[in-house]
């Protein structure tokens, strides 16, 4: 039986804001070119949704393709990003126009994120469920 087994581990941070990161400055592809990274590393999204879109860029980027997982922090990263498969970066020229569709291989949610969140983000990720119950159920509303 074949196992994965962790054998190094690689942390980068970075500072979510509402403009993505650029190609250049995605810490996990940097971090891959500068120690390489065989095609069974797996890429580990531990964040909101910018964090999960460009840990998902990096991870279909790299070597065409390893595996990352995605760890949701934000009510709507829970419900949408972790689980949409588009990742994307920003070009000068407009935004998301580097990107590809590459699902995760799984997607951790742990529901004591939320009991953090600022009221104003609870709020979008609650916007984005009664869209997709309207959506998936009108008579419901």
């Amino acid at each position: 039986m074949n196992r994965r087994v962790l054998t190094s581990i690689a942390l980068s941070s970075l500072t979510a804001s509402s403009i993505k990161a650029w190609l250049y400055s995605i810490p996990s592809l940097r971090r891959c070119y500068k120690k390489p990274h065989g095609r069974d590393t797996t890429l580990v999204a531990l964040g909101g949704g910018v964090v999960g879109d460009l840990t998902g860029f990096a991870a279909a980027s790299y070597q065409r393709g390893v595996r990352f997982i995605q760890v949701p922090t934000t009510l709507l990263s829970q419900v949408d990003s972790s689980v949409g498969g588009k990742t994307a970066v920003n070009h000068p020229l407009g935004k998301n126009m580097i990107g590809a569709f590459y699902q995760p291989a799984s997607v951790v949610v742990d529901l004591d994120c939320l009991k953090t969140l600022p009221p104003r983000e609870l709020a979008s990720g609650l916007a984005e469920v009664i869209k997709y119950g309207i959506i998936l159920d009108g008579a419901f509303f």
